[in-house]
């Protein structure tokens, strides 16, 4: 008796177990198996990204951090031509960052990467495989991260609502259930994805505002300092950056920095300078090596001119004009002529001339 009622308890977990993969499976919230006539997305953008990778077509991977998410992949398509796809996600280590990108260029073998790069990224050494907010084995698409995706009982809801959602009665429900945090996958457009809107934008970023933020920092200093040491920053530097670029000669790597407020920098100045003198040597070395690799186009942003202004509907991500580029990396010990000047004339060829300013703008929803 016992027996039979620990074979229909078997056989009972066997078929549930089974019909969950099935759902998952039939469903593929994040693409990693089939396509999808009707797709949603999630806001986990590191998640998200694994199916990302596998789902979309692209020759152009984007990628960076917390200021990343608010560039559209169309903006970058209208700019520099292309496909591109987003990868980027708020606060990714370089570890991370280059474990995607490894990921998207034995996957889709991409041309070209444009990679905003931040010091700060470089801080940490951690192994992808210890971060429990990374899903590395959904990445690699192994057995361990196969298993768990199909048979993940969270994911199996996200398949339920998604499906729910093509019954016109159910779809507000669904929606609601999005709002609340129920259901994960809530955005229909992956070109909005991750993306703000205008109202949001124009509230957030004014200039009361920012001298609001500056006067924070200036009376609270330990907001700024920098809680990293320059050489270990450099030495992760030279592996997730350098040593990457130059595993893989025929990507081109186009390298954008953040256009952070030009306040933040005035008040490290004036309040740590101690800080300031490290954040402008790390920054003064990345550029040195990022310059002598031959597949590296640099561009840096002007942070007093009006194209890194936020407006109402827009917020342009502009590279400086030659003469302020000059005087950048002129401080540098280094001279500016748009491009790196070892780049590959198949790449100019490819992208049209190299040494155009590169424009990305966020649009806000309207």
């Amino acid at each position: 008796m016992h027996i039979r009622h620990l074979t229909l308890l078997l056989a009972s977990a066997l078929v549930t177990t089974l019909a969950v993969a099935a759902v998952n499976l039939a469903v593929d919230p994040l693409q990693l198996f089939h396509g999808s006539a009707h797709p949603y997305y999630t806001t986990d953008s590191r998640m998200q990204s694994a199916g990302l990778i596998r789902s979309q077509e692209f020759d152009t991977a984007f990628i960076g951090t917390s200021i990343a998410l608010y560039v559209r992949p169309s903006s970058i398509d209208l700019t520099l031509g292309g496909k591109s796809i987003k990868l980027a996600a708020p606060g990714m280590t370089s570890p991370e960052q280059r474990f995607v990108l490894e990921t998207a260029i034995s996957t889709r073998h991409p041309k070209r990467v444009i990679w905003m790069m931040d010091d700060f990224a470089f801080r940490s050494a951690e192994d992808v495989d210890t971060l429990d907010y990374l899903p590395a084995d959904l990445y690699r698409l192994n057995p361990k991260g196969v298993a768990g995706y199909l048979l993940d009982l969270t994911m199996l809801r996200d398949s339920l609502g998604i499906a729910a959602r093509r019954f016109q009665d159910l779809d507000m429900t669904m929606t609601q259930l999005t709002w609340i945090g129920v259901l994960r996958f809530t955005e229909d457009n992956l070109d909005n994805l991750n993306t703000v809107h205008s109202a949001f934008v124009s509230n957030r970023y004014r200039r009361d505002l920012a001298w609001k933020s500056f006067r924070h920092n200036r009376d609270n200093p330990a907001r700024l300092r920098l809680r990293y040491n320059q050489a270990k920053v450099e030495q992760q530097f030279r592996h997730d950056a350098i040593d990457f670029i130059r595993a893989h000669p025929d990507v081109d790597f186009t390298i954008i920095f953040p256009p952070y407020s030009i306040l933040n920098f005035i008040a490290l100045r004036e309040i740590l300078p101690r800080d300031y003198a490290v954040f402008f040597r790390i920054n003064s070395y990345m550029l040195r090596q990022l310059a002598a690799l031959p597949n590296v186009d640099l561009s840096i942003f002007e942070q007093l001119k009006r194209s890194l202004t936020i407006s109402t509907n827009m917020r342009t991500f502009g590279t400086t004009r030659r003469r302020s580029t000059n005087s950048f990396f002129g401080a540098c010990g280094m001279e500016f002529t748009g491009s790196t000047g070892k780049s590959r004339t198949s790449s100019s060829t490819r992208y049209g001339n190299r040494s155009k300013p590169i424009a990305l703008t966020v649009r806000g929803e309207h």
